[in-house]
């Protein structure tokens, strides 16, 4: 049913304004802690993985911690080049349903696996998703550098998870200048993407690199948390600021059939894998007579437009009409003719 705007008074062709809003599944970004690195040449510095750190193996009696997930929690895998070939069909066969994996390190670093693991996780029906590993340094636009290139090379799509930034190393930054640097990457994602990503972290290393901050929380970032060996994870940033974990990874030391040797395990926090994956909006303005404006702005336009948005996000577009032009009604996600339409975007639409 397209929605129309039409001239009230002028006779001329009339342009009409179809609006169809489709939310799709998303992969979520794969993190693998391994014991090592690859080798690297003289002069240069090994890429890193998640939990390369080995903070998340502190801070382990703690009585702060927070209930585990539920009984049946969503079980998945974080890899990276560390876990070599990986048989995907028997990893889904062992009952794990997502797959964080690295993508890129730095500004020039591209996981050699990660083409490969991304096409076949889906392929065998996981969610998958990627990550980046962060080197902050004293350069100005490091974090824009690290972030565009995360972005090129990865291009987080709807039906995947969202991404990830896994920050362990800090390069003689203060707990500021992490704080600061960590945001203008999140920004910057966010911006080319159009969706926020979560942080992976522990909470030693949140502690010790950030000061236990919890202005990256209240940004939006959800948290994906690190704390090995313990029943429950302990949380930092104040729970992350009444947020909670969304994913826990529980061990490094995890064994999983298709996999040789030991890869991370992780689980989600209750609900489905739809509160992390990343949903597509898609507008269809037919005519000439009028505009489609959106809140949160930017998810509107007056042709035809796509864009990301985050899980569970609701989204209110407003028909405008040129001068001399009526609203007559929408049409797909939307019905009804009055000038709003409000949607949640959850599943496809």
């Amino acid at each position: 049913m397209p929605t129309h705007l039409i001239p009230q008074r002028r006779r001329r062709l009339a342009r009409t304004a179809a609006i169809v809003l489709v939310g799709l599944l998303a992969a979520a970004p794969a993190i693998a802690a391994g014991a090592g690195g690859p080798t690297p040449s003289p002069g240069t510095r090994p890429d890193g993985f998640a939990g390369a750190s080995g903070d998340a193996s502190r801070l382990q009696g703690s009585a702060s911690r927070l209930a585990a997930a539920g009984a049946t929690p969503i079980r998945g895998i974080d890899v990276s080049h560390w876990q070599d070939e990986i048989d995907w069909q028997r990893v889904a066969n062992a009952g794990k349903e997502f797959a964080y994996l690295k993508s890129t390190d730095d500004i020039d670093y591209l996981d050699e696996t990660f083409a490969f693991n991304r096409a076949q996780a889906k392929a065998n029906g996981l969610s998958v998703g990627a990550y980046h590993f962060a080197r902050p340094d004293q350069s100005q636009g490091d974090a824009v550098r690290e972030a565009r290139w995360f972005v090129e090379q990865t291009n987080p799509r709807p039906g995947e998870l969202l991404p990830v930034l896994d920050i362990e190393t800090n390069d003689g930054l203060t707990q500021d200048q992490m704080t600061t640097w960590a945001r203008r990457w999140i920004e910057e994602v966010r911006e080319l993407t159009g969706v926020t990503p979560m942080v992976y972290t522990s909470p030693y290393g949140w502690l010790e690199r950030f000061g236990d901050t919890r202005r990256i929380a209240r940004g939006g970032s959800p948290l994906w948390v690190a704390h090995w060996g313990v029943t429950s994870p302990l949380v930092p940033a104040g729970n992350w600021d009444g947020n909670g974990w969304v994913l826990w990874q529980y061990t490094s030391q995890g064994h999983v059939a298709g996999i040789v040797g030991d890869v991370d395990l992780d689980r989600l926090w209750g609900g489905t894998l739809g509160q992390l994956t990343i949903r597509k909006l898609t507008l269809d303005v037919e005519g000439d007579a009028g505009v489609v404006t959106s809140a949160p702005a930017g998810l509107g336009c007056a042709t035809v437009c796509e864009r990301n948005v985050d899980p569970n996000t609701t989204v209110t577009l407003s028909a405008v009409p040129d001068e001399d032009a009526y609203f007559v009604g929408w049409g797909g996600a939307c019905s009804g003719n009055d000038v709003t339409c409000t949607i949640t975007m959850r599943g496809n639409r």
